[in-house]
């Protein structure tokens, strides 16, 4: 699952599907047990490097060292794997 940049830039749909449920709503029909768990762990490990990296954009010196650490974490992860996010 590759994001382009720029003008052809697209989130990626498991991304939209969280946005559009948000933390409240499931994507299909049924109890949380009848969700597909593939869809589930798309939904939330995309949502929540998501949400790192935006929480870390414009973060400088100090700052970034406040982030909590499950932020770090996954930028951490991020930068391991070679992703660059332009802190």
């Amino acid at each position: 699952m590759l994001i382009a940049k720029g003008k052809d830039a697209q989130t990626p749909p498991p991304l939209q599907l969280a946005w559009y449920c948000g933390q409240n709503h499931l994507p299909e029909a049924g109890g949380v047990l009848d969700q597909d768990y593939t869809t589930m762990m798309q939904m939330s490990a995309l949502s929540n490097i998501y949400n790192a990296v935006k929480g870390a954009r414009g973060a400088t010196g100090d700052s970034i060292h406040k982030l909590p650490a499950g932020t770090l974490s996954i930028l951490s992860l991020l930068r391991e794997m070679g992703i660059g996010i332009g802190l």
